[in-house]
């Protein structure tokens, strides 16, 4: 007996595999895309402030300070704030924020780094390991390695690597630590207030995509 193939139905998951493969395209095309930034929140060394509905409890070790040099344009053209975090100056330092909502893909701004040597910047969260990603110019002098950013060396004037970073984790966090090594007369630090919006924890979780999640 010859078996009967549904050809509808294999036409029809065909064009599902297919819609759901360009949907995954578009979006990781959307998630790389450039990174905005029109102002940055003016976050204490150690205090509680509001940005967009989401209250942060800021504190730290080490040499954290604030910038009171006026605003400052990072080599990625973003403007740091007056009132920014000036970290690292001398010696080493840690800065942890605790959202009283869960957050996700902050956007962050480094001004003034490095020169003859990188300054680095670990980040840690309580939404699993952090991932990083920068559409910055090569002229800041800044790569990425998973968690950590390296920045500023070689690059020719005092100070002046940084650039524009997001910082994503694979669930929604509220806590998030920086820390670094210090040196080289430090960095200006700026958080971008647009990315500090709260997130709904609600499908935030990844479901694998096979044959079973699409078609059942």
């Amino acid at each position: 007996m010859k078996k009967y193939i549904n050809k509808p139905s294999i036409l029809r998951r065909t064009r599902l595999w297919m819609m759901t493969f360009l949907l995954l395209v578009v979006s990781n095309l959307a998630f790389a895309q450039a990174l905005s930034c029109s102002g940055t929140a003016n976050i204490p060394p150690s205090g509680t402030f509001t940005v967009n509905g989401v209250t942060i409890t800021s504190s730290y070790t080490g040499d954290v300070k604030t910038y009171t040099l006026g605003a400052y344009t990072t080599c990625s053209s973003d403007v740091i704030n007056n009132n920014s975090l000036w970290i690292g100056q001398n010696l080493p330092w840690s800065l942890t924020l605790n959202f009283n909502k869960p957050v996700n893909n902050l956007v962050l701004l480094l001004g003034g780094t490095g020169n003859t040597a990188n300054e680095n910047f670990i980040f840690n969260s309580n939404g699993g390991a952090v991932s990083i990603y920068s559409d910055s110019p090569s002229s800041c002098f800044s790569t990425i390695n998973g968690n950590e950013i390296l920045s500023g060396n070689g690059n020719g004037s005092p100070n002046a690597g940084g650039g524009r970073f997001r910082i994503s984790a694979p669930s929604s966090f509220t806590s998030l630590t920086i820390n670094g090594a210090g040196g080289q007369n430090g960095s200006v630090l700026g958080f971008c207030s647009s990315s500090i919006v709260a997130v709904c924890n609600a499908g935030t979780t990844q479901v694998p995509l096979n044959g079973s999640t699409l078609f059942n």
